[in-house]
């Protein structure tokens, strides 16, 4: 039998996010008889260490970007190099981490995939980098992927190919034992009025909005509550900002989870204030758990599957966010076969990728 392709995934790290997610999702049900996942990345963060070594998933760590450049392409090139891959996969919010695809190219890599994962960047300073690189992309990738339309305009001057974030759609089902349990977990009371949001403590997802709509939720539902699940940077500023507002007893930080399928079932509506997305794969599996979703207009249409899904401009502010929010409580709907027929269920979308996999790695 022939041995398995295997597939180098570069990522920055393996935590929380979307692309994570989407990548986990992926290698969970690809068949390892045909394909392997191998991953690189340029951080310690790793949340998935036991179950990627436990499939078998080479991980290989390198320097810092761009701080340690030098190194961290030193480092590259040697793993790319020894381990003679077929396929490169990078996964990317901004093309300013290209140097993987560049060496892939030198050494003769066949496939080299440059994937699409946000709308927009965070570092705005760094938008020429990005521009630069995206008029030469279709010279140094082979392929380029994206999640949604607005992530593949974003990066790509021309074609691409829409590679969507799907999930295990019965796996994120409503549960009634398992909002009883977290709701407990969190001593929250079994009738309060819980506002959740899954996402990264950066600018993009918004936090400090959200608390200042919470704050006017409050005012008028005082058993209302809000959770936050995730880390990052501005976690520390958004908790300092939730006890000015005074706020402190009603907003949960309830940090990385890995069992977000079930705390999505604690929830009641779920708030999504983003200033850009990709696509958002949370958005998608809130809706799979029946939960509303009152999102800003950078969560694509195309994603919004519930009748009890709006988009709701930031530009309307904090009053009329908190009025979208009130009047979703008590709506969930049950709109699995609808994330299906869209292709975001994974069952689906694996074999696609399988397939390309299969085809440009023999």
């Amino acid at each position: 039998m022939d041995s398995p392709v295997r597939v180098l995934h570069v990522i920055a790290g393996m935590g929380s996010g979307g692309a994570e997610s989407f990548l986990m999702n992926m290698c969970r049900h690809m068949d390892p008889e045909k394909v392997q996942f191998d991953f690189l990345l340029r951080s310690n963060e790793n949340i998935y260490t036991d179950e990627l070594n436990s499939m078998g998933c080479r991980v290989y760590y390198t320097a810092s970007f761009p701080r340690h450049w030098l190194k961290n392409m030193v480092q590259t090139w040697r793993i790319i190099k020894q381990n003679r891959y077929k396929i490169i996969h990078v996964h990317a919010n901004a093309l300013l981490y290209v140097f993987p695809l560049l060496i892939a190219k030198k050494l003769g890599v066949p496939c080299r995939i440059m994937h699409s994962h946000n709308s927009s960047m965070a570092y705005k300073s760094a938008l020429p980098i990005h521009q630069f690189f995206r008029n030469r992309i279709h010279r140094i990738a082979t392929h380029c992927f994206a999640c949604s339309e607005q992530a593949g305009e974003w990066m790509f001057p021309r074609q691409y190919d829409i590679i969507h974030n799907a999930i295990e759609v019965d796996k994120f089902r409503f549960d009634q034992t398992a909002r009883e349990k977290i709701r407990a977990e969190w001593n929250l009371p079994a009738d309060a009025f819980v506002i959740g949001h899954v996402g990264r403590f950066w600018e993009q997802k918004n936090h400090a909005f959200l608390l200042n709509v919470f704050s006017k939720v409050l005012q008028q539902k005082p058993d209302a509550y809000l959770v936050l699940i995730g880390e990052g940077g501005l976690e520390q500023q958004i908790r300092d900002l939730a006890c000015d507002l005074g706020l402190r007893d009603h907003v949960i930080f309830a940090g990385v989870r890995r069992d977000v399928n079930q705390a999505l079932s604690a929830f009641d509506v779920f708030a999504f204030p983003s200033i850009y997305e990709g696509l958002s794969v949370v958005a998608i599996e809130a809706q799979a758990n029946g939960l509303p979703l009152i999102c800003s207009e950078a969560t694509p249409t195309s994603v919004l599957f519930s009748p009890f899904s709006k988009q709701v401009l930031l530009s309307c502010g904090e009053d009329e966010w908190c009025q979208q929010i009130l009047n979703a409580e008590g709506h969930r709907c049950d709109v699995s076969s609808e994330i299906r027929q869209a292709g975001f269920d994974i069952a689906t979308e694996v074999k696609k990728l399988q397939a390309f996999y299969c085809e440009h790695g023999r």
